[in-house]
Order: structure tokens, then sequence, then C-alpha cells
């Protein structure tokens, strides 16, 4: 039982720190307060559109994971970038032969030689771009997101 403790609250606290645009309407009403009724809308259910200022773009995605500033024809231009993690599922195998590995024992018992297989499935999780905001003048000139599959 006690073993279980630890995990089960270390899963309630990472739930816990995810942001959400609730949330982040909640610690800063006032940026929200400044967005058009529809902005509003689609800002609460995480969604954003062209000529959204950044504020809005913020509440509704969070803070981005990379920002980019150009310089593109003497016009300032930033780009927000936005990463998921994503399941890459691998089946690795291999043999161990015991020809030279050797190892100690806990209870000092002496060298002894190991044959293995080792393997199975395991899935690793890769940074995929989610999504690309650009904002001149820091109001939404375009942006794409990636659909998840």
């Amino acid at each position: 039982m006690k073993a279980l403790l630890l995990p089960s609250l270390l899963c309630v606290f990472i739930v816990s720190c995810a942001s959400t645009p609730t949330s982040r309407i909640q610690k800063h009403p006032a940026k929200f307060a400044n967005l058009s009724e529809s902005q509003k809308e689609l800002v609460q259910e995480g969604r954003i559109e062209e000529g959204m200022h950044k504020d809005g773009v913020f509440i509704a995605m969070g803070n981005p994971d990379r920002v980019t500033e150009t310089l593109e024809n003497g016009d300032e231009k930033e780009e927000w970038n936005y990463f998921s993690l994503e399941p890459v599922y691998n089946h690795r195998f291999g043999v161990t032969i015991g020809l030279g590995s050797r190892y100690y024992d806990r209870y000092d018992r002496g060298y002894y030689r190991r044959n293995s297989f080792w393997g199975g499935p395991s899935i690793d999780y890769v940074p995929r771009l989610s999504a690309v905001v650009q904002f001149e003048d820091d109001y939404v000139d375009g942006y794409k997101i990636r659909n998840s599959q």
C-alpha cells in the first residue's frame, strides 16, 4: 500500500500543474477582458484566429516552446512554436554472450559469466512540431496547427 502512495501523489501533482485555457483565464482576467466576444469563445475552447492579439494566443495555447524573431523587409515578425510529445513504438532485441563479460555479485562471491537475451517492445517519446503561430505587430498574421492522428 505504501509503495503506491508516492506514485499516486506524484501523478496528482503532475496533473494539478497542467495549464489549461480556463486556468490561464483565471490567472490573467485583464488580458482575457481585452478580447472581443468572438475571440473569448475561441480562447475558452483553446482555439485562435488571425488578427488575435498575443495575449489571446497565450491564454488559448499557453507559453510557446520556442520563440523566433525575424526582420523581413523592415518589418519585425515573431513566430511561436509549440511542440508535443509523440510516441514512437520500438522493438529492440539483443544477445549478450558471457565470454569476457563478468561482474561481481552482491555477496562478493567472485566473478560469473552471464549469457542473456534482452529486449522487447518499448515506447520512446519524441518532440514534434504541433503548432506555429506568426505575429506581425503583436497580432496573429498566420498560423498552422497540426491535427493529432
